[in-house]
C-alpha cells in the first residue's frame, strides 16, 4: 500500500524545488493523483505538543515544495485540533484566496475567494450561546475538507479566467494564491480572537489551443514545413504588406514589398513553436539579395504586462497605469522555394519557452503578447522604410496558452531556435530561480511556517 508523503516542517526546506516551480511557471513533474503529496502545517503549545495540524493534499512531487493545483482540481485535506490545548474554540474554516497586489497598496484586488466551514458546519442560530457551542466540541477531533477551484474568478460582477501565480523581482505587481486555516477562540472580554495558518500555492490553468487546420496538422505529423498561404490560405493570417525603398549605389532606387504571415489559429502553447512565413517581392533578384536575408530580418515575440497602481497615503501622486514591455522570443529563418517569379520566400519560427506566462486578464491586470517585425538592417544598401511606428513595421497580437490542441499532433520546431546560442546559461537560470523564490517567499507567505496573523 502506498502511503502519502508527509512533512511537518515549514515548506522553506524545499527552496530548490519551489524556485524551480516558480521559474518554469508550470509543473514539469507532479505526483500520482491516486497518491497525493501531503503538506503539513502545525502549531504547538508551550510544551511543544501539536495543538493544530493543517494537512493539504496536492499534486506536487515533493512535500518540501508549495502545493500545486490545476484548473478543475478539488483541494482536499484535513484539520486536526486538540481542544485540550486550544481553549474556547468557536469557529474553524478553510479558505482559498486569489488576489492581485500592486505597488504599496494595502488593499488587494481579490478575484477568487472560497470557504469551507468546518466548525460549526453551518451558521449557528442567534439563540445558541458560546458555551453551548463549546460543549459540543470533543477533546480531539479531525475534520476533512474539500474546496473546488472554480473555472473563473469574479471582479465587480465580471467573470475572468483564473491567471497563474505571477511575480517579477523588479516589477511591483504580483498575482498570488493562498490557502488558509482560520480559527476563532473566545477572548477574555467576549470578543473572539482570530488565528491563521497560511500557505501559498501554485495554480496552473489548463487552457488549450483550438484545433489546427488539416494541412498544418499533417505537416506536424510528417515533420515537414507546412504549406504556405498559396496552398492553404485559411491557415495563415496575412499582416499588412510593407514597402521598402532600397537605394542601390550607382543605380536607380527600387522598392521591395514584404509580407509577414502568422499561422492560424493565432493561439500557441508555450513550449512549442510559433510558425511564420515571410515573402519579399521585386522583379530584380539582385535587389532582393541586397537585404542579406535572413540576417537582416528581425521578428520578435513581445510580452506586455499592464496594471494599475492606485494612489495611497504613502504615495499620493504615485498612481497610474504601468506597462512593462520585453522581448521573449526571436524568429529564426530558413529559405524555402517560392512558386512566384520575382519573389523570395522564408519559413520562420519563434521558439516558445516553456517558462512563458500565459495570456491573461483580470480587471486592470493583463499579460499580452504581440508578434512584431522590426525595421530591416543591411550593409549592402540604404533603406528608406515606411514604418508603422518609430520601432515596428507591423504588429499583430497572439495568445499564449498552456496546452496544444487536444487529440492532434504536437507542434514541433523545424528551425534551430534563435535563443539556442544566446540564451541564459544554466547558472543564470539558477540565479534567477533563487531570486524569484526569495521574492515569492517574502511577498506571498504571511503566516508562513505556522505563525499567527
Amino acid at each position: 500500500m502506498a502511503y502519502p508523503r508527509r512533512h511537518t516542517e515549514p515548506f522553506l526546506a524545499g527552496a530548490a524545488s519551489f524556485a524551480q516551480a516558480v521559474r518554469t511557471r508550470r509543473p514539469t513533474l507532479v505526483a500520482d493523483p491516486k497518491s497525493p503529496t501531503e503538506h503539513i502545517l502545525s502549531t504547538s503549545d508551550t510544551t511543544g505538543s501539536p495543538s493544530i495540524i493543517f494537512t493539504i493534499q496536492s499534486q506536487a512531487l515533493s512535500a518540501d515544495s508549495v502545493p500545486i493545483f490545476h484548473e478543475g482540481d478539488v483541494i482536499r485535506g484535513t484539520v486536526q485540533v486538540n481542544t485540550t490545548r486550544v481553549k474556547a474554540l468557536q469557529k474553524v474554516n478553510v479558505a482559498i484566496l486569489g488576489s492581485i497586489i500592486t505597488g504599496h497598496s494595502d488593499k488587494d484586488l481579490c478575484f477568487l475567494q472560497r470557504k469551507a466551514n468546518l466548525w460549526p458546519d453551518r451558521p449557528s442560530s442567534s439563540t445558541t450561546s458560546d458555551s453551548e457551542t463549546l460543549n459540543e466540541v470533543p477533546d480531539a477531533c479531525t475534520w476533512p475538507f474539500s474546496i473546488s477551484i472554480p473555472p473563473q474568478g469574479i471582479v465587480k460582477g465580471k467573470p475572468y479566467e483564473l491567471p497563474e501565480a505571477f511575480a517579477e523581482k523588479i516589477w511591483p505587481v504580483r498575482v498570488k494564491y493562498e490557502i488558509s486555516l482560520v480559527w476563532k477562540t473566545k477572548g477574555r472580554f467576549k470578543t473572539g480572537q482570530r488565528h491563521r495558518l497560511t500557505s501559498p500555492f501554485l495554480f496552473f490553468p489548463q487552457t488549450t489551443c483550438p484545433p489546427l487546420t488539416l494541412l498544418h496538422e499533417r505537416a506536424y505529423e510528417t515533420r515537414t514545413i507546412m504549406p504556405g498561404p498559396e496552398e492553404n490560405a485559411s491557415g495563415w493570417e496575412s499582416l499588412p504588406p510593407r514597402s521598402i525603398k532600397v537605394h542601390v549605389p550607382g543605380e536607380q532606387s527600387s522598392h521591395i514589398t514584404s509580407t509577414l504571415y502568422i499561422s492560424k489559429p493565432t493561439t500557441f502553447a508555450r513550449g512549442t513553436a510559433l510558425p511564420l512565413r515571410l515573402t519579399f517581392e521585386n522583379p530584380d533578384d539582385e535587389v532582393l539579395d541586397l537585404l542579406e536575408i535572413p540576417s537582416s530580418i528581425t521578428v520578435v515575440l513581445q510580452r506586455k504586462v499592464s496594471y494599475l497602481i492606485r494612489s495611497t497615503a504613502m504615495q499620493p501622486t504615485g498612481g497610474g497605469r504601468i506597462r512593462h514591455v520585453d522581448d521573449v522570443g526571436t524568429a529564426s529563418w530558413r529559405e524555402i522555394p517560392c512558386k512566384r517569379t520575382g519573389a523570395k520566400g522564408y519559413y520562420g519560427e519563434i521558439s516558445l519557452s516553456p517558462h512563458l506566462n500565459l495570456t491573461s486578464e483580470v480587471d486592470h491586470f493583463s499579460i499580452q503578447y504581440d508578434v512584431i517585425m522590426r525595421p530591416f538592417s543591411t550593409t549592402s544598401a540604404a533603406l528608406d522604410e515606411i514604418p508603422l511606428s518609430a520601432q515596428n513595421l507591423v504588429t499583430s497580437p497572439v495568445k499564449i496558452v498552456a496546452l496544444p490542441a487536444l487529440g492532434q499532433a504536437r507542434p514541433r520546431s523545424l528551425v534551430v531556435p534563435a535563443y539556442a546560442s544566446s540564451g541564459p546559461t544554466e547558472h543564470q537560470n539558477q540565479q534567477r530561480a533563487r531570486e524569484e523564490f526569495d521574492t515569492y517567499a517574502r511577498n506571498f507567505s504571511p503566516g508562513f511556517g505556522g505563525s499567527f496573523v
